[in-house]
């Protein structure tokens, strides 16, 4: 083969996963972006039952693609059968995580902003970059630092946004921020055992007893005069959330840690305010401002400072 033809093939071979998993981490962070504008179209319904009714929702969805895949396991003697024991042990860990992140944000959302509470719940990088940082384990890079810290910028600039119609805002920024701090497990989880997971029955397991442990706590605690089901707007709003951030988003997440450390992925995550925002400004009329304009612009550079030439 001419060396000309070899270079082209090398090169081919060298870019295809890098393009791959940087298609692959865009569609989720462009999927998750939806979820705060579509809960805020389902209030008044109460957080707990929102989040609830989400992972109910995508629970029936992973149900369905993971009885397709046992139905063509049976057909293919090359596809691998399911180890149940992997996906029900990680997926009843990454519920609990599910279970506290969407509780606590979609709280939030009542309390705050869009763009307050979908920044602050993105600030699960800068957690994993410190457990990062001290453990050793996907230490950052002087490239991805600073990237991050560019981002961090952009997302300051965001939070400094003026929100004085929000009396209770430091009550959902607490709660955004706890929020994030459920999905550090989730990632390092997903990330150590990526090689026994398989996406549709592990997720069906996680958003199952995410979605039960938030009825549960929903039954006990909402009051009677707040404890109403979602219907017809609301109703929608929430399967849109669980067929486009749930579904394609967190998917698209977990298969790009593949390609991209949990460190990375959560940082490529910072955009989710971005696209919020401007999703909310087409959806309910929240207002993009010159200040907001400027953190897109400062967040943006930041994440394509930490990705550029990460992917493995």
């Amino acid at each position: 083969m001419p060396k000309q033809s070899q270079r082209k093939v090398m090169l081919t071979q060298d870019t295809s996963p890098k393009l791959k998993g940087m298609m692959t981490l865009a569609l989720g962070v462009a999927s998750i972006s939806f979820a705060a504008p579509l809960f805020k179209l389902s209030q008044p319904v109460h957080p707990l039952i929102a989040a609830a009714t989400r992972l109910s929702f995508a629970t029936c969805l992973w149900g369905f693609i993971t009885l397709y895949q046992v139905h063509r396991s049976k057909k293919e003697a090359q596809y691998q059968p399911i180890s149940w024991s992997d996906q029900l042990y990680l997926g009843a860990l990454c519920g609990l995580c599910y279970a506290i992140h969407f509780g606590a944000w979609v709280w939030s959302l009542g309390l705050t902003s869009v763009i307050a509470s979908a920044t602050l719940v993105t600030t699960t990088p800068i957690m994993l970059g410190l457990i990062a940082w001290f453990s050793g384990k996907d230490k950052p890079s002087l490239r991805l630092l600073s990237g991050g810290l560019v981002a961090s910028l952009g997302i300051i600039t965001f939070i400094l946004e003026p929100q004085a119609q929000y009396n209770t805002k430091w009550i959902g920024d607490l709660l955004a921020l706890l929020g994030a701090l459920a999905m550090v497990p989730y990632l390092l989880l997903t990330r150590k055992h990526q090689a026994r997971l398989k996406i549709a029955p592990f997720s069906m397991v996680a958003t199952f007893v995410g979605a039960s442990l938030l009825w549960l706590i929903s039954f006990f605690t909402v009051a009677t005069t707040e404890f109403s089901l979602p219907k017809d707007m609301q109703l929608y709003a929430l399967l849109g959330t669980a067929l486009i951030p749930q579904l394609i988003g967190h998917s698209a997440l977990t298969i790009s840690l593949r390609y991209f450390t949990p460190t990375e992925v959560g940082i490529a995550t910072l955009l989710e305010p971005i696209g919020a925002s401007y999703i909310a400004w087409l959806l309910l009329g929240e207002q993009v401002t010159l200040n907001s304009a400027y953190a897109t612009v400062i967040t943006l550079l930041g994440v394509l400072l930490a990705l550029k030439g990460s992917a493995k």
